[in-house]
């Protein structure tokens, strides 16, 4: 009886730790969606593996184009800091590019920045704390969704199809509201634990 308590015990205290995640402002670990199939936990089978080394999930670092910058995020305060501190013109340009934006659509239709005030910056000069902001907001979702699909192409598709979870909006139509962001974001988050979406 006493072992098998002790069993329980370790089991329950397993299972927090796995919910919880490792380390400071780790995600708790998420069963990836692919090709219309929910795939076992990371790790908990070969299957696992076979899938993680064919699918390449990139996060903020190659969505704003800044190297190593996920090093140094450890917890969300470290997004604000990086929202306050500013990101650059070319961080912009290489979001624009990674999700098959034009610069013009990316400056007027997410940002609410005119194209011309945009280009008239240097590629070195940084943003206003409220376009980095926004745009570091922009990276996490898109960061969520490399995630989920495992790879950019499929990203750049499924952001640009009409879906009927948003009322038949593409999911980038919302990328110009946090609100909207965030309706993006639980979508990914249904679609990763196997609900239709």
């Amino acid at each position: 009886m006493r072992q098998n308590i002790l069993i329980f015990g370790k089991n329950v205290a397993m299972a927090k730790i796995v919910r919880r995640g490792y380390g400071r402002g780790a995600r708790p670990a998420r069963r990836k969606v692919l090709g219309g199939r929910r795939m076992p936990l990371r790790g908990s089978s070969p299957v696992a593996t076979v899938v993680k080394s064919a699918a390449v999930s990139h996060d903020i670092s190659f969505w704003l184009g800044i190297p190593f910058l996920s090093e140094n995020i450890h917890s969300d305060f470290d997004y604000i800091v990086l929202g306050s501190a500013g990101i650059t013109k070319r961080s912009i340009d290489i979001l624009a590019d990674n999700i098959g934006m034009s610069k013009r659509n990316i400056a007027e239709k997410i940002f609410d920045l005119s194209v011309k005030t945009l280009e008239r910056k240097s590629p070195s000069s940084k943003l206003d704390k409220k376009i980095s902001s926004h745009a570091v907001e922009v990276a996490k979702v898109l960061t969520h969704a490399s995630d989920v699909f495992g790879n950019t192409d499929r990203v750049r598709e499924w952001i640009n199809r009409e879906n009927t979870a948003l009322n038949s909006t593409k999911p980038v139509e919302l990328f110009d509201t946090l609100t909207g962001l965030k309706m993006v974001d639980d979508i990914l988050g249904r679609i990763e634990e196997g609900v239709y979406s």
